[in-house]
């Protein structure tokens, strides 16, 4: 008998060639290429977080060229009858290697003078080029300060001051750290995945990545290359690191010393950068939960050296700036934000509770706003209402609330059963932290300072964490639905990237790149 030339023994261990139909015969169908992918994820994931790194760093570039005098040396501001100092970070690193606190500025004999210095129309009465007066400057015993973070100026400016003898530039630092951070969320978003929600593959990893960085705000701090951005881009770089090693510090069923210590570390070092991040620490909680009161992993005689790993960096730090507070300002809890000479007294500013919850929607909710001329997108209006109606509170330019302005929050709430799939995944306690935190930092934020679109930094990376896990849990458990929740997510990511562009181009936005548009639109 004569076998078929296409046939195959059974014996030879291989089952018999089948012609199969022509659609069962890819490997990797739109269904299935959301998740269960057998693709590396690595190539991809790369280079966009290598394109992100290189668009911030052109954004960042461009802004300075526009508008240099902003980001470099002293500049007379006539509207505010104020000295800025670009360069505060650099002077604060040359104070700390000469041994001192204070800032080396002048000290005006009629700003000595008056009875209320954080009185600013009693400040634009006496300022002028020959009154110096310094803006955005803590102010205290008759010298100045920096109220912002110092872990900036001692991990980059005062070693590059040493290494060079030249001050760094502050955009040069901005940019430094942005890369920091979009290189910092990239693994921490990478390290979710891996943890909880392995079976998820390329293409979702990448678009929870992209709604990492378009949701962190990234793209706002590094058009506007000014010191304010150095100490946010430089803490949540280093919250982002700190939970890449917390997350990853479980390894063969024990927990790892080392990374236990590494995270704590980065993570207690945000409190010398903005303490308004310090709320991530409050994520050890639902993080380490299970290890403390089940497993007893931590915090039991059996586990001194993992114990010790965890608390120590956090005991270090709060010791060093709390020593720093106190030498300058009498306490090691004030961090000199409220003698900030700003144009308005911080240190008798009060706010009402109603006016809170007013300025606390529209940092989430109020919608975006348009014109009939290009770029259409404009400043939110809301705030001239709430300052008319319900009471003083500084605004800064915003374009939407942080729900309006980054859509791929939606997925937070956009599907049914969302808190049922993170209790059967343990995560829901997580993402409950995550949210509360965002809220509290937001309500404080408004409280002290009212609203500002460089404010969303603070509780934005937590939302947007929250919404990558709730997107990965809600596609590992789809089914053959997998496919179209990824293809919403997209478009999510797709108007969130969108916004995040078209708003830098406004002429409200203080990145000033309109000037480059404006020749071509201005008319």
């Amino acid at each position: 008998m004569v076998s078929s030339p296409t046939a195959v023994s059974s014996a030879d261990g291989l089952a018999p060639l089948k012609r199969e139909p022509r659609h069962e015969k890819r490997l990797v169908t739109p269904q299935t290429a959301s998740i269960g992918d057998p693709r590396p994820v690595g190539p991809a994931y790369a280079i966009v977080t290598v394109c992100c790194c290189l668009f911030l760093l052109v954004i960042g570039l461009a802004a300075e060229n526009h508008d240099y005098g902003l980001q470099h040396g002293l500049r007379y501001q006539e509207q505010f009858h104020h000295y800025n100092d670009a360069d505060q970070y650099a002077r604060l690193a040359d104070a700390l290697l000469a041994g001192r606190l204070d800032l080396d500025l002048p000290v005006s004999e009629e700003l000595l003078a008056l009875d209320d210095p954080y009185d600013y129309d009693a400040r634009y009465v006496i300022g002028s080029p020959d009154v110096p007066i310094f803006w955005d400057h803590a102010f205290h015993d008759g010298k100045y300060y920096s109220y912002f973070g110092v872990v900036p100026a001692l991990a980059l400016y005062a070693p590059y001051r040493l290494l060079t003898g030249e001050a760094l530039s502050t955009v040069v630092a901005v940019i430094v750290f942005a890369v920091l951070y979009v290189l910092a969320s990239s693994a921490l978003v990478l390290r979710v995945r891996r943890r909880w929600f392995p079976h998820v593959a390329t293409l979702p990893t990448c678009l929870a990545f992209l709604a990492f960085f378009f949701g962190g705000n990234a793209i706002y701090l590094t058009s506007v290359p000014r010191f304010y951005s150095v100490p946010l881009l430089c803490g949540l770089a280093s919250l982002c690191l700190g939970l890449w090693f917390w997350f990853g510090a479980r390894r063969d069923g024990r927990l790892s010393t080392p990374l236990l210590f590494l995270g704590s570390l980065f993570v207690a070092l945000v409190l010398g950068c903005r303490p308004q991040l310090c709320l991530v620490w409050f994520v050890a909680f639902p993080l380490f939960w299970h290890d403390v009161f089940v497993d007893r992993a931590l915090f039991s005689r059996r586990s001194v050296g993992q114990s010790f790993a965890v608390l120590a960096p956090f005991a270090i730090v709060a010791a060093g700036i709390g020593w720093y507070n106190w030498a300058r300002f009498g306490s090691p809890l004030d961090f000199g934000a409220y003698y900030n000479l700003t144009i308005f007294d911080m240190v008798d500013y009060q706010q009402s509770w109603l006016l809170t919850l007013i300025l606390t929607g529209i940092m989430f909710f109020v919608p975006l706003r348009f014109s009939g001329t290009f770029p259409f997108l404009v400043r939110s209006g809301a705030m001239g209402f709430a300052k008319d109606v319900f009471g003083y509170a500084p605004a800064e330019p915003m374009f939407g609330g942080y729900f309006w302005s980054v859509p791929t929050t939606w997925m937070l709430t956009l599907f049914p059963g969302q808190w049922r799939r993170l209790r059967k995944k343990g995560l829901a306690f997580l993402v409950l932290v995550l949210g509360i935190s965002a809220i509290v930092v937001c309500v404080f934020d408004v409280r002290s300072a009212g609203t500002s679109q460089r404010y969303v930094s603070d509780f934005g990376w937590a939302l947007s964490l929250a919404t990558i896990i709730t997107y990965f849990s809600r596609l590992e458990c789809a089914g053959s639905s997998r496919w179209p929740i990824t293809r919403i997510f997209l478009a999510l990511v797709v108007v969130s990237g969108v916004l995040a562009i078209w708003a830098l181009f406004s002429p409200d936005h203080w990145s000033g790149l309109w000037g480059y548009l404006e020749p071509f639109f201005g008319g």
